[in-house]
């Protein structure tokens, strides 16, 4: 007997209920080993897996915070690129890790300042756009 609905089924996307259920500490590692089969099953019997895993009387919703869609300037992920010799994927996460540390935008405009821009170029590529 199916407990999921047609339309249920049609919605149903493992690899966001694994991503989510992945945040209940408790229960990561069994959703570790599901994670690596979730697009081999139907998806019934991964509802019924994925009911029989989730502890009961636990918490039944644990958010999901989706990144915030804040673009570095592509110019200042270019001196990045450089200066840590990385692709711009990488560079971009190096970006994001000074944007949220203590001296990191001064460690970004010294990045910057060391290929020959003025400090109000610096400032310009410094700043985030959303």
């Amino acid at each position: 007997m199916s407990t999921l609905t047609d339309g249920e089924l049609k919605s149903f996307n493992h690899y966001m209920i694994c991503r989510c259920l992945s945040m209940d500490q408790s229960i990561i590692e069994e959703m570790a080993i599901i994670s690596k089969y979730f697009n081999k099953m139907d998806s019934n019997s991964f509802y019924k897996l994925c009911c029989k895993i989730v502890p009961k009387g636990g918490r039944a919703f644990f958010p999901y915070i989706k990144r915030k869609g804040v673009k570095i300037n592509s110019d200042l992920l270019e001196y990045v690129c450089k200066k840590f010799d990385v692709g711009t994927r990488i560079a971009d996460e190096y970006c994001r890790i000074l944007y949220s540390i203590d001296g990191g935008i001064e460690e970004l405009k010294s990045i910057c300042k060391n290929y020959g821009l003025t400090d109000k170029e610096t400032d310009k590529l410094v700043i985030i756009k959303d």
